[in-house]
């Protein structure tokens, strides 16, 4: 039986620590942490914190980029002004707005039952930029210069290395690095790369990963998660994704659509587009089982190496 729309969204907020402050379980509907207390802070805004006022600007004019093709977010779809409420509120109560955020709310969004549960997509959406994407959107002082970014983007080339090294050499041989394709991957969580059926079901692994991970720190009498909890994860996922792309490749210098063994520019970004728009749910899902276990396998034995 396929899930419905509102069981994945009950599943999520079920998962994510979201939940534990979601506007049902608040007792003080005014709160500083409430989220009509946030859009209310945001309309209070006065005119001189120019700061602010240059971040709401930035967020109008991402408001109709997020999904040009999809009515509900054009200029005056259904979906603009809770996208809009969402993001002035998440900009309020973490550390200002970076593009990206965007794709998160507006996916969400999408998998929203009902306008009705507005409140809870700002919650979701806070606990997926802040615990299951821990340190890549904004700079502090345990991830300086997005230093969490930058070390899970190595993590995953040193990983493709291994795990396909024929990949790897045909992107280095034409001057491409994961580290400069796969950024938008780790910030959006593979909304826009990945099928929407597909991105479900990644963010399904994720949020539930990370219920888990705050069910071991309960055990341990602890209240803050490991920096990173799904990290690794997400360097499984896209090594699952480059494996699609190396077939991909493959599939081309069979047929002869790139020129012998070898592979262009053209045919690689070609081939990463193709792979991930033909990529069916369940197939993802059995092979990012597989090569999770491959990913672990090879990070234990570069420890013990």
């Amino acid at each position: 039986m396929v899930p419905t729309t509102s069981d994945v969204w009950q599943n999520w907020m079920r998962w994510s620590t979201a939940a534990n402050a979601s506007p049902s379980s608040s007792t003080d509907e005014h709160s500083s942490t409430s989220y009509h207390a946030l859009l209310a802070s945001v309309k209070s805004m006065g005119e001189t914190d120019t700061k602010k006022k240059s971040t709401l600007k930035q967020i109008e004019l991402d408001l109709a980029r997020t999904f040009p093709n999809d009515s509900d977010f054009e200029r005056d779809g259904r979906m603009i002004a809770p996208l809009r409420n969402i993001l002035q509120a998440l900009s309020v109560s973490m550390k200002g707005y970076t593009q990206g955020m965007n794709f998160i709310v507006g996916f969400l969004l999408k998998m929203m039952p009902t306008l009705e549960k507005e409140a809870e997509c700002y919650y979701l959406s806070k606990i997926i930029i802040e615990e299951v994407l821990s340190g890549y959107y904004f700079r502090d002082e345990k991830f300086p210069e997005w230093l969490a970014l930058k070390r899970d983007l190595k993590a995953l080339d040193k990983k493709t290395k291994h795990l396909f090294p024929r990949l790897h050499k045909t992107l280095s041989a034409n001057g491409f690095s994961v580290i400069f394709f796969c950024p938008r991957w780790f910030l959006c969580a593979f909304i826009g790369v990945l099928p929407d059926e597909v991105v479900k079901k990644v963010w399904d692994t994720l949020l539930f990963h990370l219920s888990t991970q705050q069910r071991q720190q309960q055990r341990h009498a602890t209240t803050l998660f490991s920096s990173g909890c799904c990290s690794e994860m997400l360097i499984a996922f896209s090594l699952t994704t480059l494996s699609f792309v190396q077939d991909e490749l493959d599939a081309r210098r069979k047929t002869g659509a790139s020129c012998g063994d070898s592979v262009d520019c053209e045919a690689i970004v070609i081939a990463i587009r193709d792979a991930a728009k033909s990529i069916k749910g369940e197939i993802f899902m059995k092979r990012f089982a597989e090569i999770s276990l491959s990913s672990r396998s090879s990070s234990s034995s570069s420890v013990e190496n």
